[in-house]
C-alpha cells in the first residue's frame, strides 16, 4: 500500500518454512506446496532486496514466529510464517529457536538495511541472464555491498549454480562473502560461485587472505520476547553485541 504522504509499505509478506502434508489442503481448500527453511530464508532476503530497489519504506513480515510446533500434523501454511519457531506460554519452557529465516533477516539487516539500491552501479556488474541481484550504496563508508544470487529454473526448487566473474573494469583482487547465516568466507581472484541462497559480497576489502573463513557465534537470548532485562549467554571475550528489533532497528 502506498500512501502520498506515509510513503509505501509492503504488509503481511513471507513464505512457510514447511510445505504441504500429502493430499491435505492449508488455509482456504489451497494446497501450499512450496515451503521450506531454505525457501523461506532466500524469500525474504530477495524480497527485502526488492523493496530497497523500488523505494519501498517498510515491510511487514506476517508474523515473528510459528502457530503450531508440528507441520506435518497442525496448522496450515500461514502458521509457519515465522522467524522463531513456536515461543511456549512460559519461558521456562525450552526450546525458544530462532530459525534460518530470522537469521537471514537478521544479516541482511545489519549488511544493508542503511544502505541505498545504486542502478548505475548495478549495471556496471553485467549481470547474465542466470543472475539476479544488485549493488547498494553507503554514503558513510563510501562503498559497495553487492547482493547477488543464482536464479532457480525449476519450480518448487531452490537448487542453482552459476559462477560469477567481475568486469575487468572493475579490478577485482579480491572477494569477502557473507551468508545467510552471517558466516563470511574470503577468497582471492575475481570469480565467485553463486548458488539459489543470495551472498552479500565487499571486494577488494584491505584485511581480506585467501581462503578465510570467520564463523559467527551462537548467542543465547532470555527472556524471549525480552521484557525489562534480558541475559546473554554464549558470548566470547573481546566480542562486540548488537541487537535488533524485528523491524531492523537497532535496540
Amino acid at each position: 500500500t502506498c500512501d502520498q504522504h506515509q510513503g509505501c509499505i509492503l504488509s503481511e509478506t513471507e513464505r512457510p518454512s514447511a510445505s504441504d502434508r500429502g493430499n491435505e489442503v492449508g488455509h482456504g481448500g489451497k494446497k501450499w506446496e512450496i515451503g521450506s527453511e531454505e525457501a523461506q530464508r532466500n524469500d525474504v532476503t530477495k524480497m527485502a532486496f526488492a523493496c530497497q530497489m523500488n523505494d519501498i519504506d517498510a515491510i511487514y513480515i506476517y508474523c515473528p514466529y510459528d502457530n503450531y510446533k508440528d507441520p506435518q500434523t497442525q496448522g496450515g501454511e500461514y502458521d509457519y510464517m515465522g522467524f522463531f519457531k513456536y515461543l511456549p506460554d512460559k519461558y521456562g519452557d525450552a526450546g525458544i529457536t530462532l530459525k534460518e529465516s530470522g537469521k537471514a533477516w537478521s544479516t541482511l539487516v545489519k549488511l544493508i538495511s542503511e544502505r541505498k539500491y545504486d542502478a548505475t552501479e548495478t549495471q556496471s556488474l553485467t549481470l547474465p541472464e542466470t543472475l539476479d541481484g544488485g549493488a547498494f550504496y553507503s554514503s558513510e563508508n563510501n562503498d559497495f555491498t553487492y547482493v547477488l544470487w543464482a536464479k532457480t529454473s525449476e519450480d518448487l526448487n531452490e537448487d542453482a549454480s552459476v559462477e560469477y566473474l567481475f568486469p575487468e573494469s572493475m579490478q577485482v583482487q579480491s572477494i569477502e562473502y557473507t551468508k545467510w547465516d552471517g558466516a563470511t568466507e574470503a577468497v582471492s581472484g575475481n570469480r565467485i560461485m553463486l548458488t539459489g541462497s543470495p551472498v552479500f559480497i565487499k571486494i577488494n576489502a584491505d584485511d581480506i587472505t585467501s581462503n578465510e573463513t570467520v564463523k559467527v557465534s551462537e548467542l543465547s537470548v532470555f527472556p524471549n520476547p525480552v521484557g525489562d532485562a534480558l541475559f546473554l549467554s554464549g558470548i566470547k571475550p573481546g566480542e562486540t553485541v548488537r541487537i535488533y528489533a524485528l523491524t531492523g532497528s537497532l535496540l
